[in-house]
């Protein structure tokens, strides 16, 4: 094998690693937010809840 083939497949190597590494961090960030999406609407009902409770006192 010559040098330059042994560097390609290193740099394949390297590129599919950080490609997972870019996958792991997508598939963290896609979970972190359907929490958040899930948190806000949660939140949102209430504070709807909490509005329509404060206009019936005034």
């Amino acid at each position: 094998m010559n040098n330059l083939y042994i560097i390609k497949i290193i740099t394949d190597l390297e590129n599919l690693d950080q490609k997972d590494k870019y996958q792991e961090e997508i598939c963290k960030r896609t979970c972190e937010l359907k929490l958040l999406e899930k948190l806000y609407k949660k939140f949102e009902n209430k504070e709807i809840y909490n509005l329509e409770q404060d206009s019936e006192y005034e």
